[in-house]
Formats: C-alpha cells, structure tokens, sequence
C-alpha cells in the first residue's frame, strides 16, 4: 500500500482554493435572545440573522434555524409562522398551530427548520427570519425568543 503525505496543496492557477466536494468549508451562527412578540399577520424580522460569503459558486450552504416560541390567543385554534430568507427570499416557512376545546390558551414550541440552498454567487448571502399571526383579528400573538431563550440561525458551506 502507498501512501501520500504533502505539507500544503497549491493551485496551479489563482483562485479561491482547492475545493473538496461535500466537504464542509466555513460555519457562521447567528442568535438572538430578546423575548419578541407580534399580533399582525403582516410578516416582520425577527432579528435573528447570519451572514456568509461563499467561496466558489458551486458550494451550496445548509441553514439551520431554531426558534422557541409561544402562540397565545383567546379563540379555539390559533397559526403562527416563522420564515426563512435568503436576502428577500423566502426559502423555508415553519409553522406554529394550536388547537383545543376552550379559548383563552397557549402552547410552546420549538420552530425548526433545514434547508440545503443553492445561491450560485459569491457575494455575501444573507439568511433570516420573519414572523407574525396568521389571523390578527382572533387576538393571536406568537413570541420569538420564548423566555429569552437563545434562537440560532446557523449557515453551513458545502463544497460543491
């Protein structure tokens, strides 16, 4: 068996880097714990955001998102959703629905999501998160950052 041992990789042209295919190749993490509420079905940053600038246009970048949240309203059922953007592009939705035989309740709930995005560019990229009541006139109100816990925003770049 043979075996090879190099110090370093250099390119023959100039470039971004010798790329490995599914490798990952940079992280970033966004949070945000300031307890935030919203009664409008209007949607409204979060303030949960992470920036990334890929290195080749063939990387793709997972996203992950969690969110705790709080529905609260005074009907029998009760949506809320929180999105997923690129810039402002929504890529990924997640959605907070609650139901029971009384009125007047609320329900927690971690909101998670993943999406494996293709943005083809090498310019900075940014994800975040928008929220808000899918029906403002049943006194609905979701809470982003339940409790003040910390909400998480991470991108990933994957070689392509």
């Amino acid at each position: 068996m043979s075996s090879l041992n190099v110090n370093t990789i250099a390119e023959y042209t100039s470039g971004n880097g010798v790329q490995i295919p599914g490798h990952i190749i940079q992280v970033v993490q966004g949070t945000f714990a300031t307890q935030t509420s919203r009664t409008s079905s209007t949607q409204a940053d979060t303030g949960l955001s992470v920036s990334i600038t890929p290195k080749a246009t063939s990387s793709k970048i997972l996203v992950m998102m969690l969110h705790h949240t709080k529905i609260q309203r005074n009907t029998t059922s009760a949506n809320a959703t929180v999105k997923l953007l690129r810039d402002s592009t929504e890529i990924e939705s997640a959605n907070h629905f609650f139901t029971d035989a009384g009125g007047n309740a609320a329900s927690t709930q971690n909101l998670t999501a993943s999406v494996l995005d293709s943005p083809s560019t090498t310019s900075a990229i940014t994800y975040k998160t928008t929220f808000g009541v899918d029906n403002a006139s049943d006194s609905e109100t979701i809470y982003i950052a339940w409790d003040n816990k910390t909400d998480r925003l991470i991108a990933m770049e994957v070689g392509g």
